[in-house]
């Protein structure tokens, strides 16, 4: 009898390589060397932190060059972001120039979004994106997660679902199962006690949610030839 092949961890967004046993994308910002020997998924965007107007037509041009590689899956992290210092004026504009790519290029997108959620929501319906928009590190409540599944939208939660009295604790059950991914961001947390939390609130054996996952990260990817 042979031995179905070990499903392998997820970690869809983090800003480190992973170790073995753990397949994810690498994310890239501006200010950031692109390593293009690096054999990782891979997702470069401009993060709404890190605007410097004098150097968004270097950095969208940048992006473009990026978008022809074959690991480069995701463009982000992108979004909009209510309490940094960048005008969100100026972050519209970047984000809707990275809209337009992500159409154009049909690439999934990874967004930030703190205190934004209704602009993405506006942003997504203004442009209805074939490819779905992934919201890493998402918090949000069971409204939230009801109105954006309406749309084609997944839920990528991190450390948040670690501290307690955090909504997300809450409000994980209501996660369509087929949308849910899991990250580490920029953390040293392994991804591994994220699904063993998950699997503790969703009363879910961790074999289980693996397979899930896999699955979710392979279709919302698409990609096909995952190992």
């Amino acid at each position: 009898m042979i031995e179905e092949p070990e499903i392998p961890f997820i970690n869809a967004h983090a800003h480190h390589s992973f170790p073995e046993g753990v397949i994810g994308i690498r994310n890239y910002a501006q200010n950031e060397s692109f390593q293009a020997m690096d054999k990782d998924l891979a997702s470069y965007g401009l993060h709404p932190w890190f605007i410097r107007e004098s150097k968004i037509e270097e950095n969208i041009q940048k992006l473009k060059q990026l978008l022809d590689q074959d690991r480069l899956v995701a463009i982000g992290e992108c979004g909009l972001d209510k309490i940094c210092k960048t005008n969100l004026i100026v972050q519209q504009v970047v984000f809707g120039h990275q809209i337009r790519l992500a159409v154009e290029y049909s690439k999934p997108m990874l967004i930030h979004s703190v205190r934004t959620n209704n602009m993405i929501i506006q942003a997504y319906d203004k442009y209805r994106p074939a490819k779905p928009w992934i919201l890493h590190g998402f918090n949000g409540n069971r409204q939230q997660i009801e109105e954006l599944s309406e749309r084609n939208f997944y839920f990528s939660l991190g450390g948040m679902l670690l501290k307690d009295k955090t909504k997300i604790r809450e409000t994980i059950c209501f996660i369509p199962s087929d949308r849910l991914l899991f990250e580490t961001d920029n953390s040293n947390l392994p991804v591994t006690e994220i699904y063993k939390t998950a699997s503790d609130l969703l009363n879910i054996p961790i074999n289980e949610l693996k397979k899930q996952i896999f699955n979710n990260f392979a279709t919302c990817f698409s990609i096909d030839n995952l190992k």
